[in-house]
Formats: C-alpha cells, structure tokens, sequence
C-alpha cells in the first residue's frame, strides 16, 4: 500500500491491489488513512534557513482517525496457532544452536577461512592426471586416496594432494594403478607429517 500512496507501484501490482482493495473493507480503511497521512506531511510546513538543521514537529498522540486505525491495527486476533509458534520456533532455534557442539576452527588443523593469509597444511603428494580425465575422475581419485587437494593445477598440469603420512605409500601404489594416473610421487623425501 505504501507504493500505491507513493505512485512508485506498478501497473500489474497496481491492479492486484485495486481488486483487493474492491473486496477487503479493512485494507480499504487502512489505505484511506495511509493516503491521509501522506497528505498531511505533504501539508506540512518546510522552512529552513541556510545552513541550519531541520526541525522535526513533536509528536502528539494520536487522535480520530490515527486513534482508530492503530486500534484497528493493534487490536486484530491472531491466530492462537500463529501466536504459539513464533516463540516456539525461537525456543527451537535456541536450542539447536545450545545443541550444536561448539569447535574452535584451531582444533582442526585442515579447517582454514577463504580470505586467511595462511595456507592451508601442505600437500606431500603430486599427481599427473591424463589430461583427458574429468573432474569427477580425478575427485574419485581422490576420494579413493583419502586425499584432500591442496594446490594445483601447476603450471605442468599437475595436482598436490594431502594424504595422512601413515597412508602414504599405499595412496601413491593406489593412485599408480589407476588409469587416469600418469604420475603420482611423494613430494617430500622425508615422508612428511
């Protein structure tokens, strides 16, 4: 309704709300006194000398028609369904949100934030996939491996991959034996972390 007052609404939302307006004695009050209030602030004197602050007129309470408008307003039934379950729903979400277990991102070594400086934990394997291998081949590899990646493509095409140090050497015998895999190699020699 405030749109309609305004004469920013459309012309389709327009003529939704001139029909319903047609139907609903209660909107057509309510866009009655919209409409007078727009015009009383229109009313309203704007004096203002250069360079000083606007004044704003003290408010009143309400009287007549603004009375029974916000009676109206303020004295509509709602449903007792609808009155329970918005408190309900707050209960709810407070609840869950007690429920939910409470982790510090530093108590996951792999967790990282996207805009953090730091990297993430270094891979310590590197992987040459066929270049004619897709992304749901190499992400099967992957998941086969228990590797998470941690870099690439590089500039020759290869992936670094992170797998657990004690997984290692059978993830690259794993990752040797599948067709899509041309190389697969510990990058540290030492066996890494």
């Amino acid at each position: 309704m405030p749109w309609k007052v305004n004469g920013t609404l459309e012309e389709a939302e327009a003529a939704l709300l001139e029909a319903h307006l047609a139907e609903c004695a209660e909107c057509r009050a309510d866009f009655a006194a919209e409409t007078d209030l727009r015009a009383r602030i229109a009313s309203m004197p704007h004096r203002q000398e250069p360079g000083e602050l606007p004044t704003l007129p003290r408010l009143r309470p309400p009287t007549g028609a603004a009375r029974a408008v916000l009676a109206r307003v303020l004295g509509r039934r709602v449903p007792l369904g609808w009155a329970l379950a918005g408190p309900a729903a707050a209960a709810a979400a407070v609840a869950l949100f007690l429920a939910m277990p409470q982790t510090s991102p530093a108590a996951d070594p792999d967790y990282r934030l996207l805009g953090a400086d730091e990297r993430g934990s270094a891979g310590n394997v590197i992987v040459l996939f066929d270049p004619e291998s897709t992304e749901h081949e190499l992400r099967e590899a992957l998941e086969q491996v228990g590797g998470r990646l941690a870099d690439g493509p590089t500039a020759s095409g290869a992936y670094v991959i992170r797998v657990l140090a004690a997984d290692r050497p059978a993830a690259l015998e794993r990752l040797r034996g599948l067709d899509q895999v041309m190389l697969a190699e510990p990058i540290d020699p030492a066996g890494g972390p």
